[in-house]
């Protein structure tokens, strides 16, 4: 077992260090050699692989076939590796900007001339970090308000060597655009976002909000159960509230990846009309997420067991075993 678990770590670091490497080369060879990557991820992965499966049988049942399912596994894993790309691309020599189509952009220069900022709501799909970390590139002053993930909390010295390197390197490109510091979410700064974000609108400043952020307890004063995915979840709110209470525009973001790996579009949509009910507007912006999902499933990154258990396709006893079964990397 110890032996396995050794392995496993061995081939899993080759595989990062593999698209470190690979993210100064042309994009045509590096995006084309991260797909292998990510095969060799979808083999040594076996647990995770497993988990992908098993979460999408549980989302989709018979609309998918077990060999359009095990398709989708694989892309999972490739996409996965692109993404990783990305983030490395964004902070490197080699750029990302001339790969990325923005469609939209008009919407967002609209609003900063009304002076009043806007709040851009998103969602974990695609290369969702791409989205915000680009705008900046393009000048747009951004914020992203994110909950705190555990490394965050860790000195440098202690995170993976990853996060490390890429912490780094995007701590350098945030001096050189105009991305700002985030605003993050915990139980005790909870009750400032709405402040911190408000005055960043006043100073006619970009708010960046993800809104399929799954696992809100029911009673939450700021959810809304929402069915999604053939199960039902309690999803925040935050994004429609911000932009109402301040009057500032809501509108909606999401990239999507070409056949060739490389190529993606960045599409942002008009504004979403936040004078009616909070809870509405919400599902609106929900069904747009859905939307996608249904269309792009491996694109989604959300397919764990935790995240199944939450909507409630998974009893949570059922979760417990499964999670301790595949491992504790992936709770997350």
């Amino acid at each position: 077992m110890q032996a396995s678990r050794l392995l496993f770590s061995l081939e899993l670091t080759a595989s990062n260090y593999a698209l470190l490497l690979l993210a100064n080369l042309p994009s045509s060879v590096a995006y084309g050699l991260g797909r292998m990557v990510g095969d060799l991820q979808y083999q040594v992965e076996s647990s995770k692989r497993k988990m992908t499966l098993e979460c999408l049988e549980l989302a989709f049942g018979e609309q998918t076939s077990p060999e359009g399912r095990i398709r989708l596994v694989h892309d999972c894993f490739r996409l996965g590796a692109c993404r990783e790309l990305d983030r490395l691309r964004l902070t490197g020599r080699q750029g990302l900007a001339e790969l990325v189509k923005i469609q939209g952009l008009e919407h967002i220069e609209y609003a900063l001339a009304q002076g009043k900022g806007a709040v851009i709501g998103s969602a974990h799909f695609g290369s969702f970090e791409a989205e915000y970390r680009l705008l900046g590139a393009l000048g747009f002053p951004v914020t992203v308000i994110a909950a705190r993930l555990p490394h965050q909390g860790l000195p440098h010295r202690k995170r993976h060597w990853p996060d490390r390197l890429i912490g780094t390197l995007q701590s350098k490109t945030r001096r050189r655009h105009r991305r700002l510091s985030n605003i993050f979410v915990d139980e005790n700064s909870r009750s400032m976002v709405p402040v911190d974000a408000a005055r960043k609108l006043e100073r006619n400043e970009l708010i960046f909000i993800m809104t399929d952020v799954v696992g809100f307890p029911s009673q939450h004063p700021h959810t809304a159960p929402i069915p999604f995915l053939n199960g039902l979840a309690y999803l925040p709110t935050g994004a429609v509230r911000i932009a109402k209470s301040a009057g500032a525009p809501l509108l909606f973001c999401l990239i999507h990846r070409s056949r060739d790996w490389r190529h993606q579009m960045m599409e942002i949509s008009a504004p979403i009309p936040t004078e009616g009910d909070i809870d509405k507007t919400t599902r609106h912006c929900v069904r747009l997420i859905e939307d996608a999902i249904r269309r792009e499933p491996a694109n989604w990154r959300s397919w764990d067991y935790k995240t199944m258990a939450k909507i409630g396709l998974l009893p949570e006893e059922e979760m417990k075993r499964l999670v301790r079964a595949a491992g504790s990397r992936y709770w997350d």
